[in-house]
């Protein structure tokens, strides 16, 4: 009867979760969905005509579609971790040359704001072992918070360093912070903090709990730095891949046995 008790709240639970998912999701595209969907109308109704306006209207089409299109994105990155069908395929990367295109991936992003984002990334870099679209998202989901919530202090700066047999890199914004006691929950999926929400900054509260899934999927760890109203900086630790036997940690958070055959599945998220 306890077993059974425990089973029944355990689905419970589950079930609230996937409720709480589905009504959050559901939320989070209904915004940019209700955009595209008005401009569109304005448009084939003809209501805007002359030139200039076509191309405001345009680039707004294009700035939802492309908030559309990363949070589809973010939310099958996130079910695939949490179902654990997304599967890291560990290789050397380069992460000075990985962590250099998403900054200037983000440059027109930052300009756009009115960001200035410095770097500093040195060329002698040791690669790091692990799944490259996997570290290049961990990356993109830093510089795009920071540049949606650091918007205000004007100025973003990336650090790449090597300590001891890890990779450091940090993300550091002058932006709106965080308050201490949240350090921990930001990390939760669909959290956001009070300061975030009474900016009514728009966002799915999924970005860090990704980052956060994918970076100890590799064997390492994040950590923040951050008070309100005075910035934040999200710093990333990374082995490095000099040693074959960080493979195993690399993969998951449990060794992993290397598949048998031709047939064998590839080690999951665990």
């Amino acid at each position: 009867m306890a077993l059974l008790l425990l089973a029944t709240r355990r689905a419970q639970r589950l079930a609230q979760q996937q409720m709480e998912f589905v009504a959050t999701v559901s939320h989070e595209l209904r915004t940019p969905l209700a955009v595209i969907r008005s401009a569109a109308e304005n448009l084939a109704d003809g209501i805007v005509e002359d030139g200039p306006q076509v191309r405001k209207y345009g680039e707004l089409v294009r700035g939802e579609g492309r908030r559309l299109t990363d949070m589809v994105e973010q939310i099958l990155e996130f079910s695939g971790i949490q179902s654990g069908e997304r599967r890291l395929n560990a290789v050397a990367v380069p992460i000075g040359p990985l962590v250099r295109d998403v900054v200037d991936a983000s440059a027109s992003l930052a300009t756009a704001a009115r960001i200035d984002l410095e770097q500093d990334l040195p060329d002698d870099l040791p690669p790091v072992l692990g799944d490259e679209p996997a570290l290049r998202r961990v990356f993109q989901n830093l510089l795009a918070n920071a540049i949606k919530y650091g918007a205000v202090g004007g100025w973003i700066r990336v650090d790449v360093r090597l300590q001891g047999t890890d990779v450091l890199v940090t993300v550091a914004d002058r932006g709106i912070g965080i308050d201490p006691s949240e350090h921990e929950r930001i990390f939760d999926p669909f959290y956001r903090a009070a300061a975030v929400v009474e900016a009514q900054v728009q966002g799915a509260g999924l970005g860090l709990s990704l980052v956060k899934r994918i970076v100890e999927a590799h064997g390492g760890a994040i950590s923040v730095r951050s008070a309100p109203a005075a910035g934040a900086a999200f710093t990333v630790r990374l082995p490095i891949a000099s040693k074959p036997a960080r493979r195993a940690s690399v993969l998951g958070r449990r060794p992993a046995t290397p598949p048998a055959g031709p047939g064998a599945k590839a080690p999951r998220y665990s």
